[in-house]
């Protein structure tokens, strides 16, 4: 007998003890072809599993994240000298990737397209100084610190006032609740530069970055206090437009307009060139090369606390990489327990060493 009439007796034979009758070559054939279906469906649900499987797990071990950050917002997240990414937000993720086994690559951006590469999944996350918001499109982790609003001026450029017992903010409408002011009374204290005076905002102009918390927060009460906002894109940005006399305030956060007085106050250093520049200014060395230009010199620098808290967080797509905020938590809490946060905020004066924000 033939090896293909072997076969063909092979399969007749297991047709008719499941069916319990005898068939027709044909009849066996067609058979068999009626199992395949049936054999496809079962392959393609165990490989189902298998993939869900996988997916479901959540790890981050071993994994590279494409994290983005504000390539100009000091001291959170910033460019060095040799274009590195540096900052307490860039050491803070870094030293989180440590602990939980996963890799991080920077993307230092434009920071009004944080939030859309962060939606359309170009990275994975963004950090440097992001405050956390309520937005449909986004989650933040905890808080991992905290600090409150403020403006940067000239001394000279606007009347200083006594500040009122009812500051600016969102508390004022309702006596029940405590005012912003009390909320924050201690983080003010520890801005041991920070203006006990209000400046008067009525007619004035304020300078304020593209998307962030500031810019959304001043929006709110421009009306009722009477200024207008001037919008531009980056830090850098701010620097110039305030030094040549475009905008009366700075608007952004404590510790990033502590950064800008200290840079901004290097440019008259008598002596200095452009190689002493903080990397982030060096845009602005005309100014120093035409003082007439510097519209700001010879001004007495200011920093005024509008007691509006901002809480900052690492951000990504709304339901998104889970995985990565809970190695984020778990993170961040082993560096609190191992010395490391306390470390890291001392070496850039940000927060207190026992904030925990909720």
């Amino acid at each position: 007998m033939h090896k293909r009439e072997r076969c063909e007796s092979f399969f007749l034979c297991i047709r008719e003890e499941i069916f319990g009758k005898r068939v027709d070559k044909r009849t066996a054939f067609f058979g068999k072809l009626s199992y395949l279906p049936l054999f496809l469906f079962i392959l393609f649900f165990a490989f189902a599993l298998s993939s869900c499987g996988k997916k479901s797990t959540g790890k981050i071990q071993g994994r590279e994240i494409r994290l983005g950050i504000d390539r100009d917002n000091a001291p959170f997240s910033y460019l060095d000298e040799e274009k590195n990414p540096a900052g307490f937000d860039v050491e803070l993720i870094e030293a989180i990737a440590k602990r939980e086994g996963f890799t991080v690559k920077f993307v230092p951006m434009n920071p009004s397209a944080l939030q859309s590469s962060v939606v359309t999944g170009t990275i994975v996350g963004a950090m440097g100084g992001i405050e956390i918001r309520e937005e449909k499109q986004l989650s933040f982790s905890e808080a991992y610190g905290s600090s409150t609003l403020g403006l940067l001026y000239g001394k000279d450029s606007s009347e200083t006032k006594e500040q009122s017992s009812v500051p600016m903010g969102r508390s004022s409408e309702s006596e029940d609740q405590p005012s912003v002011s009390e909320k924050q009374s201690s983080a003010s204290e520890e801005q041991s530069s920070v203006s006990e005076k209000q400046p008067s905002l009525q007619g004035k102009s304020i300078l304020v970055k593209e998307g962030s918390g500031t810019a959304t927060f001043l929006e709110s009460i421009r009306q009722k206090e009477g200024f207008s906002l001037l919008v531009v894109q980056e830090n850098q940005d701010l620097i110039r437009e305030w030094l040549a006399g475009n905008g009366d305030f700075i608007a952004e956060d404590l510790p990033v307009l502590e950064a800008m007085k200290e840079e901004i106050s290097k440019i008259d250093e008598p002596g200095r060139d452009e190689d002493y520049l903080p990397p982030d200014i060096l845009g602005l060395s005309e100014l120093d090369l035409q003082k007439e230009k510097n519209s700001r010199a010879g001004q007495e620098i200011e920093i005024f606390s509008l007691k509006e808290e901002q809480r900052y967080g690492l951000m990504v797509g709304k339901g998104q990489n889970k995985e990565l905020l809970r190695a984020f938590v778990r993170g961040l809490k082993k560096m609190k327990e191992d010395g490391e946060w306390e470390t890291l905020t001392k070496k850039y004066s940000l927060f207190s060493s026992n904030s925990n924000p909720q």
